[in-house]
Protein backbone atom coordinates (compact mmCIF):
# COMPACT_ATOMS: atom_id res chain seq x y z
CA UNK A 1 0.00 0.00 0.00
CA UNK A 2 1.44 3.42 -0.93
CA UNK A 3 2.47 5.79 1.80
CA UNK A 4 -0.11 8.48 2.51
CA UNK A 5 1.55 11.81 3.15
CA UNK A 6 -0.58 14.54 4.66
CA UNK A 7 0.53 18.04 3.85
CA UNK A 8 0.20 20.67 6.54
CA UNK A 9 -1.11 24.07 5.59
CA UNK A 10 2.44 25.53 5.81
CA UNK A 11 3.31 23.71 2.58
CA UNK A 12 0.27 25.34 0.99
CA UNK A 13 1.33 28.75 2.33
CA UNK A 14 4.69 28.30 0.60
CA UNK A 15 3.01 27.24 -2.64
CA UNK A 16 0.66 30.23 -2.53
CA UNK A 17 3.56 32.59 -1.80
CA UNK A 18 5.48 31.20 -4.76
CA UNK A 19 2.43 31.62 -6.99
CA UNK A 20 2.03 35.21 -5.85
CA UNK A 21 5.70 35.90 -6.58
CA UNK A 22 5.37 34.35 -10.04
CA UNK A 23 2.48 36.74 -10.76
CA UNK A 24 5.00 39.59 -10.58
CA UNK A 25 6.67 38.16 -13.70
CA UNK A 26 10.13 38.62 -12.22
CA UNK A 27 13.07 36.26 -11.97
CA UNK A 28 14.09 35.67 -8.36
CA UNK A 29 17.75 35.55 -9.41
CA UNK A 30 17.87 38.63 -11.62
CA UNK A 31 20.51 41.10 -10.44
CA UNK A 32 18.28 44.19 -10.65
CA UNK A 33 15.28 42.66 -8.87
CA UNK A 34 14.95 45.38 -6.23
CA UNK A 35 14.77 48.08 -8.91
CA UNK A 36 11.72 46.47 -10.54
CA UNK A 37 10.00 45.20 -7.43
CA UNK A 38 7.86 48.19 -6.39
CA UNK A 39 6.59 48.73 -9.92
CA UNK A 40 5.82 45.01 -10.34
CA UNK A 41 3.87 44.85 -7.06
CA UNK A 42 1.72 47.84 -8.09
CA UNK A 43 1.07 46.59 -11.62
CA UNK A 44 -2.51 45.57 -12.46
CA UNK A 45 -1.61 41.97 -13.30
CA UNK A 46 0.28 41.32 -10.07
CA UNK A 47 -2.68 39.86 -8.18
CA UNK A 48 -4.22 36.42 -8.29
CA UNK A 49 -7.69 35.21 -7.40
CA UNK A 50 -8.76 32.89 -4.62
CA UNK A 51 -9.65 30.35 -7.30
CA UNK A 52 -6.06 30.46 -8.60
CA UNK A 53 -4.77 29.62 -5.14
CA UNK A 54 -7.43 26.94 -4.63
CA UNK A 55 -6.52 25.35 -7.95
CA UNK A 56 -2.79 25.46 -7.14
CA UNK A 57 -3.08 23.80 -3.73
CA UNK A 58 -5.87 21.49 -4.93
CA UNK A 59 -7.82 21.85 -1.74
CA UNK A 60 -11.24 22.99 -0.55
CA UNK A 61 -12.37 26.50 0.22
CA UNK A 62 -11.78 26.08 3.96
CA UNK A 63 -8.09 25.19 3.55
CA UNK A 64 -7.66 27.92 0.94
CA UNK A 65 -9.12 30.46 3.35
CA UNK A 66 -6.79 29.22 6.11
CA UNK A 67 -3.81 29.72 3.76
CA UNK A 68 -4.98 33.22 2.79
CA UNK A 69 -5.51 34.15 6.44
CA UNK A 70 -2.01 32.92 7.31
CA UNK A 71 -0.47 34.96 4.47
CA UNK A 72 -2.37 38.08 5.52
CA UNK A 73 -1.73 37.62 9.26
CA UNK A 74 2.01 37.29 8.67
CA UNK A 75 2.02 40.34 6.38
CA UNK A 76 3.22 38.29 3.40
CA UNK A 77 0.23 39.14 1.22
CA UNK A 78 -2.78 41.42 1.04
CA UNK A 79 -6.20 39.92 0.52
CA UNK A 80 -8.85 42.28 -0.82
CA UNK A 81 -12.41 41.32 -1.60
CA UNK A 82 -14.06 43.33 -4.33
CA UNK A 83 -17.17 43.07 -6.47
CA UNK A 84 -15.42 40.63 -8.80
CA UNK A 85 -13.94 38.42 -6.12
CA UNK A 86 -10.60 38.22 -4.36
CA UNK A 87 -7.48 40.16 -5.32
CA UNK A 88 -4.51 38.61 -3.55
CA UNK A 89 -1.12 40.30 -3.87
CA UNK A 90 2.30 39.63 -2.43
CA UNK A 91 3.76 42.36 -0.23
CA UNK A 92 7.40 43.51 -0.15
CA UNK A 93 7.72 41.53 3.11
CA UNK A 94 6.32 38.48 1.30
CA UNK A 95 8.84 38.88 -1.53
CA UNK A 96 11.71 39.16 0.96
CA UNK A 97 10.46 36.08 2.82
CA UNK A 98 10.10 34.07 -0.39
CA UNK A 99 13.55 35.04 -1.68
CA UNK A 100 15.23 34.33 1.64
CA UNK A 101 13.62 30.97 2.43
CA UNK A 102 12.67 29.38 -0.91
CA UNK A 103 15.68 27.05 -1.03
CA UNK A 104 15.10 25.97 2.56
CA UNK A 105 11.40 25.30 1.90
CA UNK A 106 12.26 23.36 -1.25
CA UNK A 107 14.57 21.16 0.79
CA UNK A 108 12.21 20.71 3.74
CA UNK A 109 9.11 20.06 1.62
CA UNK A 110 10.85 18.17 -1.20
CA UNK A 111 8.82 14.98 -0.82
CA UNK A 112 5.50 16.79 -0.40
CA UNK A 113 6.14 19.00 -3.43
CA UNK A 114 7.03 16.06 -5.68
CA UNK A 115 3.89 14.21 -4.62
CA UNK A 116 1.70 17.30 -4.96
CA UNK A 117 2.83 17.98 -8.53
CA UNK A 118 3.41 14.38 -9.65
CA UNK A 119 0.77 14.48 -12.42
CA UNK A 120 1.18 18.03 -13.67
CA UNK A 121 4.88 18.77 -13.19
CA UNK A 122 6.47 21.42 -11.02
CA UNK A 123 5.56 25.04 -11.78
CA UNK A 124 8.28 27.17 -13.39
CA UNK A 125 9.04 29.22 -10.28
CA UNK A 126 9.54 26.04 -8.29
CA UNK A 127 11.74 24.22 -10.80
CA UNK A 128 13.92 27.31 -11.15
CA UNK A 129 14.34 27.61 -7.38
CA UNK A 130 15.08 23.91 -7.03
CA UNK A 131 17.67 24.02 -9.82
CA UNK A 132 19.45 26.93 -8.14
CA UNK A 133 19.38 25.40 -4.68
CA UNK A 134 22.83 25.37 -3.04
CA UNK A 135 22.35 21.71 -2.08
CA UNK A 136 21.46 20.60 -5.64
Amino acid sequence: MPEVLHKGYRVYVYLALGRLFSALDLNADQPDLQEHLDEAIRSPGAGVSKEDIMHLIRSNSTMTQKVLNALADEGLATVAVGPRGYDIRITPKGVAHFLRYRHLYNEIYQKELKLHFRYVGLPGWLTHAAARSPES
